[in-house]
């Protein structure tokens, strides 16, 4: 039961640092996709600014990890392998 508490625990923190990311990802894609050259001459250059510096927005914790699904499949394959090796000692 444990187990199953901290495995749904990792992957509840993972799937929302992913839905973080996806939504960062989507703005972009907005931003991106508007009729930015019907717009005045001045939100123009405001856009074009913004498509330049902007990235896709994560967020690391500790400045180790980033909570992604990408991540809670890193986490599980070294949890399984950790596991593993102490079973054979």
């Amino acid at each position: 039961m444990l187990f199953w508490g901290h495995f749904i625990y990792m992957f509840m923190a993972n799937y929302c640092g992913q839905t973080v990311i996806n939504h960062s990802t989507e703005i972009l894609q907005a931003v991106y996709d508007t009729l930015w050259y019907l717009a005045p001459l001045s939100i123009q250059k405001l856009l074009l600014i913004l498509l330049k510096s902007t990235k896709s927005y994560s967020f690391n914790i500790g400045g180790i990890f980033t909570p992604s699904l990408e991540g809670f499949s890193t986490l599980i394959t070294s949890a399984i392998s950790y596991f593993t090796v102490m079973y054979t000692m």
